[in-house]
């Protein structure tokens, strides 16, 4: 997708430049009838190739190896955003675990989030980063006054922060919506 921001799609050429994909036209067979995208009664045809099972079999060489290796990032990248759903609801509600948990089931059953988490998408990448950029906002704002950190963690802190902003807007142009959400964050600890 060249009109995607690029780290997802850079971070699966890494995993896969080993690899080599020659055989990508033979492969990758559009399927000239999908309906990715609409939903219709049928739900039918919304795969964007035309799989072949017997070239696609185990043990996977080629293209079809590099596709294996980034959809299995994807699904590592999916638990993980999973994780940081049920640490997010628990910093929000650490008297109520059960809210956690059950947060963090809808994410993982939830038909479209498994989806996304089994196929080669920038979503992949962009949920758990803004999930985990939430996260760190949540337990900035809920920092007791009291609870005095050196000028230096803050500095770490807010370092860390604008570095996973920063790979979220990387990832997907969405990113920038936690831009209001780190501005917020900030004018709360300094008011």
């Amino acid at each position: 997708e060249g009109s995607q921001p690029p780290l997802y799609y850079a971070l699966g050429a890494v995993l896969t430049t080993w690899i080599d994909t020659s055989d990508m036209d033979v492969v990758r067979r559009p399927n000239p009838h999908t309906r990715a995208g609409e939903i219709t009664p049928e739900r039918d045809n919304v795969n964007l190739v035309i799989h072949d099972p017997g070239a696609e079999a185990f043990p996977w060489s080629g293209t079809v190896l590099a596709v294996h290796i980034v959809r299995f990032f994807s699904v590592a990248l999916g638990i993980w955003a999973v994780y940081l759903t049920w640490a997010l609801v628990s910093e929000l509600f650490p008297t109520r675990p059960w809210m956690a948990v059950s947060a963090a089931a809808v994410h993982a059953f939830t038909p479209m989030a498994l989806f996304i988490s089994s196929s080669i998408n920038n979503d992949s990448l962009i949920i758990p980063l803004s999930s985990l950029a939430l996260l760190w906002m949540v337990r900035r704002v809920r920092r007791r006054p009291d609870h005095a950190i050196t000028e230096r963690a803050h500095l770490l802190s807010s370092l860390a922060l604008g570095a996973v902003i920063g790979l979220a807007l990387l990832t997907k142009a969405s990113g920038i919506a936690l831009l209001a959400f780190a501005a917020a964050t900030l004018a709360w600890e300094a008011w």
